[in-house]
């Protein structure tokens, strides 16, 4: 099934992946890779694309393959100092993948959600480059 949405803003897809292979098979509850999806600032809305499809159509065979996999989406947010509008756009954000997931067949009891807002940044400095990966959600998948 094909998702495709009229939003706004697309997703700009970001594998950050340090390890061989994002679907591998794994045992005894290890985490595998974490891949981020970067936003534009105040952005939340997102559009599919070919790339993010794909992607999608590999976890959802990943977790269907083994009834321990779960998927962890937490989200995150910074712009300026309101912390409330940052909790609430992080949670939009995740809110907004998790029913992308959902809705191409993934399992919302498989799918956890956190929204933290502007905590735990990973910018190293004030740089509008840096503080832009900041704007993301985390895709972990634990199994």
């Amino acid at each position: 099934m094909i998702f495709r949405t009229t939003f706004l803003f697309s997703l700009i897809l970001a594998m950050a992946v340090s390890g061989n292979n994002l679907f591998a098979q794994t045992s005894e509850n290890k985490v595998l890779p974490v891949v981020n999806f970067y936003y534009p600032k105040n952005a939340y809305r997102i559009k599919v694309s070919e790339e993010i499809q794909t992607y999608i159509d590999k976890l959802k065979s990943r977790i269907e393959g083994d009834d321990a996999a779960s998927i962890k989406l937490i989200g995150f947010a910074y712009d300026g100092s309101n912390k409330e509008w940052n909790t609430r756009v992080s949670k939009y954000r995740v809110r907004a993948l998790r029913d992308i997931l959902i809705a191409n067949g993934i399992s919302k009891n498989r799918i956890e959600i956190e929204y933290l807002g502007k905590s735990k940044p990973i910018a190293k400095d004030n740089s509008a480059k840096e503080l832009a990966k900041n704007r993301r959600v985390e895709l972990r998948i634990e199994a």
